[in-house]
């Protein structure tokens, strides 16, 4: 691949060379003091190119690489000139030349495409930004950013997408999902998906977990906590995804747990109680900044402990819903938390269940109205695995029933919200049986579809997040 360095440009920029040079030369030095005109927009590693000029209207277009004091150190014969011989005292100017103009994109490298363009089309050089159409139907059109290499992220759809600024000012788009973890082969898998494919990508840091949490803050994801089922003992790792590769982050504070449920609010991932083997259950809050990459505790969950529950984040507040509190009693609590303030919501519908999956959606038919939506699906009440699938709107804080995700019912199962109307669910287990399953859930249609299965292993136990 083609390597480019940065130009800069100068106005009104131009000296005479000192001496004579020869075609071959790759410097020359300027009069005492012509350097100056040049040095206002000169910026070391970067390049800009001059002309050479005689008073016979001969020229040769040089780069200058760098200067030091009153020397040029130039590329000979540019933009398809001819290196020559120079006499002292010809002139050296700044001007105008074709190959700089053509170092920008005065139209796109424009191709309508019929397929998701991951792993099919690449940049030309790395750092090209370069974008394309994809034709779906008269009614929609789909555009897409080359991000790294043949990866492609979908930025733009005339019917199925648009994106929203959060309160931090932070544009999120939800355009895929990434799931890992809950592989009992203790596997490190990680898996993106979009647009009902499949990708593998770059495993995530030992060891293998189940039961933790994922939250996505600011276009990343994260893998907070749970048990490493080879040592079966809880974890506190932190790991940090951004949708090619995983770095490993401080890890959570004061006591390792597993079964605990996150989120985010703004920029940053927040953590609800879980439990520890040892400890017993969790009741702490924790705040974690990925800007400081600190951890800060904030206000306890209200009502005792809680674990096997979910949260949700809709209009820029967490909310966490149903789960085990003291006693090992399952509950249908939602509480909603916002200004570190625990405020005590409408109970979800019957059962009261555990091990269920949440996610929430800013849906809008009309951007400029949204209605902040999470659903939570599946789970285990005391008859076994559920089908349920029910919805809380925030806004007017009330519950509804959804139509039942599809067969089979599931607990240990991961959801995530996509592309403005779908909710998504994933793998899970019944009676001991883990399930591939990939599940759509239209809004607007109140329907399920079944979607590509997650690639194998079939995973339960595991975490999902929506990527921006």
């Amino acid at each position: 691949m083609s390597s480019y360095t940065e130009h800069t440009f100068h106005d009104r920029a131009q000296g005479r060379i000192s001496a004579d040079i020869s075609a071959a030369a790759t410097s020359c030095s300027l009069v005492a003091g012509d350097v100056l005109s040049f040095l206002p927009r000169y910026e070391a590693s970067k390049e800009f190119y001059c002309t050479l000029v005689d008073s016979s209207a001969n020229r040769e277009i040089v780069k200058v690489t760098a200067i030091s004091g009153d020397t040029f150190t130039i590329a000979r014969g540019q933009d398809g000139s001819t290196a020559k011989a120079w006499y002292a005292g010809t002139l050296i100017e700044s001007r105008p030349v074709a190959a700089n103009f053509t170092r920008f994109m005065q139209k796109l490298d424009f191709r309508t495409i019929y397929v998701n363009p991951n792993n099919l089309y690449s940049a030309s050089y790395p750092g090209e930004k370069v974008y394309q159409a994809q034709y779906i139907d008269s009614d929609e059109v789909r555009w897409w950013k080359n991000v790294s290499g043949a990866y492609w992220q979908l930025i733009a759809g005339t019917t199925l997408w648009w994106e929203w600024e959060d309160d931090d000012g932070y544009i999120r788009s939800p355009d895929y999902a990434a799931l890992w973890g809950g592989d009992s082969a203790y596997g490190l898998d990680t898996d993106e998906f979009f647009y009902n494919t499949w990708t593998a990508v770059m495993d995530y840091p030992a060891p293998a977990r189940r039961v933790h949490a994922g939250a996505s803050v600011k276009g990343k994801g994260y893998s907070f906590a749970g048990i490493d089922p080879e040592a079966v003992t809880e974890i506190a790792d932190n790991d940090e995804f951004d949708e090619i590769a995983w770095t490993s982050k401080t890890d959570l504070p004061v006591v390792a747990r597993s079964n605990l449920a996150a989120s985010y609010i703004g920029s940053k991932g927040y953590v609800f109680g879980g439990n520890n083997a040892v400890e017993g259950a969790v009741i702490r809050t924790d705040e974690y900044d990925p800007s400081t990459d600190a951890w800060d505790n904030k206000t306890d969950f209200p009502d005792t402990m809680r674990w096997k529950h979910a949260a949700a984040t809709i209009n820029n507040k967490a909310y966490v819903f149903c789960g085990v509190k003291a006693g090992a009693t399952r509950v249908k609590d939602t509480y909603e938390y916002d200004d570190d303030t625990w405020t005590s919501k409408t109970d979800a519908p019957d059962p009261a269940r555990q091990y269920l999956a949440a996610a929430g959606v800013d849906y809008a038919a009309d951007p400029e109205t949204p209605s902040y939506i999470a659903f939570i699906a599946g789970g285990e009440d005391a008859g076994g695995a559920l089908q349920d699938c029910d919805y809380y709107i925030a806004s007017i804080d009330t519950w509804g029933s959804a139509t039942n995700m599809s067969a089979p019912a599931r607990r240990n199962l991961a959801a995530s919200a996509l592309y403005e109307t779908y909710l998504y669910i994933y793998g899970g287990d019944l009676e001991d049986t883990i399930k591939q399953d990939c599940d759509q859930y239209d809004l607007d249609e109140d329907a399920w579809t079944a979607q590509t299965d997650v690639p194998l292993p079939a995973r339960t136990e595991l975490a999902a997040v929506t990527g921006a």
